[in-house]
């Protein structure tokens, strides 16, 4: 079962994901603002993978905190704004979530 870490600053969008994540049956952590304590989340409870909507607030972006969440704990993330578009899996590079967890999630956000 999928464990996502939500990462999002805006509460309304943040219930958002958490209901469409849970409609399809995967759990979820947070939602936490920064990066800072996304990593600190990820550290102890071990996500399965992230969903960074928008910018996160701190010192980090979306797409540093995406790689650090990777190169740290093996984390992939899935980058999206505010208005539920999505980066391109050319511009996630690296860090972007296996196709078999992308499917799943674009079919929570369909």
């Amino acid at each position: 079962m999928e464990t996502v870490l939500v990462i999002c600053d805006d509460q309304n969008y943040s219930s958002e994901i958490l209901t469409r994540l849970s409609f399809e049956g995967m759990n979820s952590l947070g939602p936490v603002s920064t990066a800072g304590m996304a990593l600190a989340l990820a550290a102890q409870t071990k996500p399965t993978l992230a969903i960074v909507a928008g910018t996160p607030t701190g010192r980090r972006g979306g797409a540093e905190l995406a790689s650090k969440l990777l190169s740290d704990w093996g984390v992939h993330s899935w980058l999206i704004d505010a208005h539920g578009g999505e980066a391109s899996e050319a511009a996630m590079g690296d860090w972007a979530p296996p196709p078999e967890q992308l499917d799943r999630l674009r079919r929570a956000f369909a």
